[in-house]
């Protein structure tokens, strides 16, 4: 695993899935040729996939971040609840059907879930962002409920996220 860093943030994560075990169920088929491993449930997969992935990357990383850079872990556990809000976003907006449900029941599983797969304790997720309503848009709008703190990283051109709880909906928009 590799952790890449750009304009002083994190970037993102390179994986090595070379030899990893594959999983789909019937409820996530794939049309891949994939030798891979069938779990009786989407919640079973949701369950396997999304807990390595926070277990053995997601975890581990923010820990290599905060030995670089010192910040709050609330704020990376923000930016990840951020992400997988916008992977729902995306669905919604690139599928219908049973095809964007399931997406967006992934996406509501690991935000408002009981517990996150491969973190411990109660899921840490919960809480980190709220939603609001805007006019004109299909959807719920995310704000973050722990400031991102972009408007302190002198490389980035804007000054406020996009779903910054310090300004207004207006200047969200």
């Amino acid at each position: 695993m590799s952790v890449l860093i750009r304009n002083s943030l994190p970037f993102g994560i390179v994986l090595d899935l070379d030899g990893a075990e594959l999983f789909t169920s019937a409820e996530w088929p794939t049309a891949w040729p994939l030798r891979e491993t069938p779990l009786p449930s989407a919640a079973a997969l949701r369950e396997r996939a999304v807990a390595s992935h926070v277990r053995d990357n997601v975890l581990p990383v923010f820990d290599r971040v905060n030995e670089e850079v010192r910040v709050a872990h609330n704020l990376l556990l923000a930016t990840l609840a951020e992400q997988i809000d916008q992977f729902g976003e995306l669905a919604w907006l690139g599928f219908e059907g049973a095809a964007r449900a399931r997406f967006v029941e992934d996406r509501d599983a690991l935000q408002f879930g009981a517990t996150l797969p491969g973190a411990p304790g109660p899921n840490p997720l919960r809480g980190l962002l709220s939603f609001e309503r805007v006019d004109g848009y299909r959807q719920a709008l995310e704000v973050r409920n722990v400031c991102c703190a972009q408007f302190v990283v002198k490389s980035r051109p804007i000054t406020w996220c996009r779903t910054c709880n310090l300004i207004t909906q207006e200047q969200r928009q």
